[in-house]
């Protein structure tokens, strides 16, 4: 299974006197690497429902009908040839509702606003999955803030996991605050969560490191790190390569344990701008679109779950 998690806007800093007209410029890119790729799914972000209905049009044909859902911040793109879909949104919402008045997250993340999920249902052999699109704020919020809206994000999640017990997560999305995959642990952990992992009794020493997760960046884990048996509950950061032209990473993507992440990569939109629109100098290219998209490919680790 394939996807991509993709911002699809610009720094909207538009240069004066210059006809650039980034808006079609961003769309024709977007579309030109859906169609490269070919994804059964799209996590975006800032997309308007120009661009949604733009893919709709230029990316459908016998084998690829995509449909969407979106709000103002987040949207997910869907191939309906292979897959069904669920709407948990309301249920998430309730949950969010009960954990906001027991005090467990707090009513002042917003994250009704900046989130959307779907369950894919697969036609085929290919199971089912939680499928998460989030855009965090870029703007007024403290990094150590914005680490705290994602661990409410989180706890939401996992909550609903608790319920929900046979569906992986994949979460994607501009986070827009970065983070590893340790300090993702810690937010977990922070949030009271140990229950919900399960606290184990052996070092994380005396656990390898799954090969898809592996890079010398991401070798130190605290407890609670790749459990003898996965479990959907278990929620793991992928670690990619950026393109040298991001020096932060923001763009994230996190998944169950159950799944098995066979690659991962950086889309360089950059060179995207530049093949399609050789006219356009490289100053304006973060006009047109500031993010890379992340490619991934993965599939649910079946034999784990045995």
């Amino acid at each position: 299974m394939k996807t991509l998690v993709m911002n699809v806007s610009g720094n909207n800093h538009k240069p004066k006197g210059v006809d650039l007209k980034p808006g079609e410029k961003q769309r024709d890119v977007a579309v030109n690497i859906i169609k490269s790729y070919r994804p059964d799914m799209v996590l975006a972000q800032e997309g308007k429902k120009i661009f949604y209905d733009e893919v709709c049009r230029k990316c459908n044909d016998a084998v690829t009908q995509y449909k969407y859902v979106s709000n103002e911040e987040t949207g997910i793109l869907y191939n309906v040839v292979d897959w069904k879909i669920e709407e948990p949104k309301t249920d998430l919402v309730n949950l969010y509702d009960v954990l906001a008045h027991k005090n467990i997250i707090s009513r002042e993340s917003e994250l009704k606003a900046r989130f959307h999920a779907l369950i894919l249902k697969s036609k085929g052999p290919d199971g089912e999955f939680l499928c998460v699109t989030y855009h965090g704020r870029y703007t007024g919020k403290t990094e150590n803030k914005k680490l705290e809206i994602l661990k409410d994000l989180l706890i939401l999640l996992l909550n609903y996991l608790k319920i929900k017990t046979d569906l992986p997560l994949i979460l994607g999305g501009d986070f827009n605050v970065e983070f590893d995959a340790t300090t993702l642990q810690k937010l977990i952990q922070n949030g009271n969560l140990e229950q919900m992992m399960k606290s184990l009794s052996v070092s994380s020493t005396d656990m390898p490191i799954p090969k898809q997760y592996g890079s010398e960046k991401y070798t130190t884990y605290g407890l609670g790190m790749f459990p003898p048996k996965p479990s959907n509950s278990d929620l793991y950061l992928v670690p990619y390569q950026p393109t040298e032209h991001r020096a932060k990473i923001y763009d994230h993507f996190i998944v169950s344990s159950t799944i098995i992440v066979s690659e991962i990569k950086a889309v360089n939109v950059f060179q995207k701008i530049k093949e399609l629109f050789p006219e356009v100098l490289e100053e304006y290219y973060k006009v047109i679109l500031d993010h890379d998209s992340i490619f991934v490919t993965f599939k649910v680790d079946v034999r784990q779950m045995d």
